[in-house]
């Protein structure tokens, strides 16, 4: 353990025996105008916290696990990234065991089939909604017929967060073009690729819309988190499932009944928690504030793109899998395959490196240029995104809808 993890990990202690011996020394030394100045400088502070808090009270999410607990959802969203083990700015605890002994299923794609499961919140609040047989979130009833006129592919901007009127679900009901939606939060290129092509093993769609996320590939550089196709890299099963034949039959008649109560058992287990882990938050929280450990963690957090701006991207081995991954992706449907590249949410106040980076990985990867829908110019406003994170709101869903409804037609069309 390295001095830096000796202090963040005592942080709380060093602070105070610091402050205390500071205090005593002033005493001992008569030095009564420093110590004046130290306290008025460390209430200050301690007011500036509060400030923030006030501020960023607005874009508090509430807990899943309470709205459960509430009866408000059966679930929380257990998504395939949760068995991800890795290592970045995450904390082990927030991952979770798959035992895949004794299962058809050897790596989940879904969710928690058939429960209402809080998804997630932003502008519209906590949304609840209820999954289908698989774990997604269609109308069950879209599983009876065996081909679709679209498939969507991604993560948690084809599952439709965190609104009540998500693209597929307009395509169904508004535009009568039988769609179903195979994105979970987080799901990154190798996660879809194994998902399109379990769906391809049992059903067919006249075309595949695959949304693209920039997290899929990039992130940017004050950001501690892994990139999403690298954390993806370290699973056996989803290479397996890209290098070989081998698929799980995950959408086999019962092939997930064994998955849904594994699955159904980690939400419970989670909600259990609830009370013991908000307990503990508290205290950290208190610990934090006082020592003001918290208002360094939210300046750095707030200065930290100013501090280190720009884009990193993966090394060229990662690169070379993801070109492959499209690749293949492509070739499980020849040119009906629609690679839709989106925006995000800081689209207006950063560069177009990510999208210019994208662009150019698909062209290696052979995927033609009519194949390619790029979204950026159409939806990169501030008025389509969420005031409270990273998805796009209502207006934003909406404008999609249009331009892959626009799309859609003229390939039918042709």
């Amino acid at each position: 353990m390295n001095l830096i993890s000796i202090i963040k990990s005592n942080f709380f202690l060093l602070f105070f025996i610091s402050f205390f011996l500071t205090i005593i020394l002033c005493l001992i030394t008569k030095s009564y105008k420093i110590l004046t100045s130290i306290i008025a400088s460390y209430l200050a502070l301690i007011f500036l916290s509060g400030a923030l808090i006030f501020i960023q009270k607005k874009n508090k999410i509430e807990d899943g696990r309470k709205l459960v607990l509430e009866k408000k959802a059966e679930a929380l969203l257990i998504k395939p990234t949760s068995f991800l083990e890795h290592y970045d700015g995450r904390l082990l605890t927030e991952f979770l065991k798959y035992d895949p002994n004794n299962d058809d299923i050897l790596f989940p794609l879904g969710t928690i089939p058939n429960r209402n499961i809080i998804i997630c919140e932003e502008d519209e609040g906590p949304i609840v909604k209820l999954s289908d047989r698989y774990g997604f979130f269609n109308k069950d009833n879209l599983w009876n017929i065996k081909k679709h006129n679209i498939l969507l592919v991604g993560d948690s901007h084809v599952m439709g967060s965190c609104v009540h009127e998500p693209h597929f679900k307009i395509l169904n009901e508004k535009f009568n073009i039988k769609t179903v939606a195979l994105g979970i939060g987080g799901n990154g290129p190798l996660i879809t690729y194994a998902t399109t092509k379990e769906y391809l093993e049992k059903y067919n769609s006249d075309y595949i819309y695959y949304i693209l996320a920039t997290n899929d590939y990039s992130y940017p550089n004050f950001s501690v988190l892994a990139i999403d196709f690298v954390k993806e890299t370290q699973n056996e099963i989803l290479l397996k499932t890209l290098k070989t034949n081998f698929t799980q039959g995950y959408f086999e008649k019962g092939a997930l009944n064994k998955l849904s109560k594994n699955l159904f058992q980690h939400s419970q287990d989670l909600v259990v928690m609830y009370n013991v882990n908000k307990s503990a938050a508290n205290i950290t929280f208190l610990k934090e504030f006082f020592s003001l450990r918290y208002l360094l963690r939210t300046s750095y957090n707030i200065i930290s793109p100013i501090l280190n701006p720009g884009i990193r991207f993966m090394d060229s081995v990662n690169e070379e899998l993801l070109i492959e991954t499209y690749k293949k992706t492509n070739a499980l449907k020849p040119n009906k395959v629609v690679f839709v590249i989106k925006p995000n949410t800081n689209c207006e106040f950063s560069d177009d490196s990510e999208y210019i980076y994208i662009r150019e990985i698909l062209r290696i990867a052979n995927i033609k240029k009519e194949n390619i829908l790029d979204t950026t110019k159409n939806l990169c406003k501030k008025k389509f995104f969420s005031m409270k994170g990273n998805h796009l709101n209502q207006d934003g869903y909406s404008t999609l809808t249009n331009i892959i409804k626009k799309d859609y037609d003229l390939r039918k069309n042709n």
